[in-house]
């Protein structure tokens, strides 16, 4: 069950109270009241690697010979202003995402605290064109060069997802081939049967199906020669591809922690089994897995293993 999140507090969040210790900067701002709120301010916080915050409803005052900090004023936490928050993210170019708590509500001086994570979907701008990013203390503009490093950058990690996608599909299609091809194989293994299981009294009335049946064996070892071919180029090329983008193939990384579980129950059982044993067994298990994945993967197991006894 989804955890609730508090988005109401009577006095001052534990959050907040550290914010107010510090003074403006990379990661914090304070506005007297929602209308000093720009959306320069939000944009410049989004497109931000770290993200921010910003307290409303609080003043920035200097103390002789101290640093400047947060002092809590007050500010109006009606729907009304809620609303205008939200209408200030929403004009952005794309809409930035914030979240809006309402504290000290149990005082006379209540504020909201917007958080401002970094938005994956980056970078925005105002409704009015301008591109901000937060440095010390203030949003500053972004230069083209840096403009198009963020706009590499999400388009990079869009590239990934949608390869990545592309990738398991890829390796669902080529199992879902083999899943057929083993359906024909059963087919033609039964109608075999049936053809040499006839008496010799009907062999001539069967020589008509035997015929039919040498052709569906050699249709189907086409087929098969056709599928091993595909297979390979296809693996080779995704195998290329994953290690390029530095991806771990989704479908095999599942499969190694069955294979991992699996090896770790048969050594509870029998600490002294010999990885060879061990390997006979998955291969008995995990048909559907590469023998050489399996041989790498013991290997690996045993090697890991081997160096935790010797620590």
């Amino acid at each position: 069950m989804k955890q609730k999140v508090k988005r109401t507090y009577k006095g001052l969040s534990k959050r907040t109270r550290s914010l107010l210790r510090r003074q403006e900067g990379l990661d914090v701002e304070f506005k007297r009241c929602v209308q000093g709120v720009d959306q320069v301010d939000l944009v410049g916080f989004a497109n931000s690697p770290q993200g921010g915050s910003i307290l409303i409803g609080v003043d920035e005052v200097a103390k002789s010979r101290a640093p400047q900090r947060g002092v809590v004023v007050g500010c109006e936490v009606g729907d009304r202003e809620k609303q205008l928050l939200h209408n200030k993210a929403t004009d952005c170019v794309p809409p930035v995402r914030l979240e809006v708590f309402i504290e000290n509500v149990s005082t006379r001086k209540p504020i909201f605290r917007v958080e401002i994570p970094e938005s994956a979907h980056k970078p925005h701008c105002t409704r009015r064109g301008t591109y901000k990013i937060r440095g010390d203390g203030r949003s500053n503009a972004l230069l083209p060069r840096s403009l198009l490093a963020i706009f590499m950058e999400a388009e990079g990690d869009q590239f990934l997802r949608r390869f990545k996608r592309a990738t398991e599909q890829m390796r669902s299609d080529v199992e879902s081939d083999y899943a057929q091809l083993l359906a024909d194989l059963r087919t033609i293994e039964q109608r075999l049967v049936g053809v040499l299981g006839k008496t010799v009294e009907a062999r001539r009335g069967a020589a008509g199906e035997g015929e039919e049946v040498v052709d569906l064996v050699a249709a189907t070892n086409s087929k098969v020669a056709t599928l091993e071919s595909g297979q390979r180029d296809t693996r080779e090329k995704l195998d290329l591809l994953l290690a390029h983008f530095e991806l771990e193939d989704a479908l095999q990384a599942r499969r190694h922690q069955r294979v991992a579980l699996f090896v770790s129950l048969l050594l509870m059982n029998d600490r002294s089994l010999p990885a060879d044993r061990v390997l006979r067994a998955l291969r008995r298990n995990f048909p559907e897995i590469r023998v050489e994945a399996l041989n790498r993967w013991v290997v690996e197991f045993f090697d890991e293993l081997g160096a935790r006894s010797s620590d």
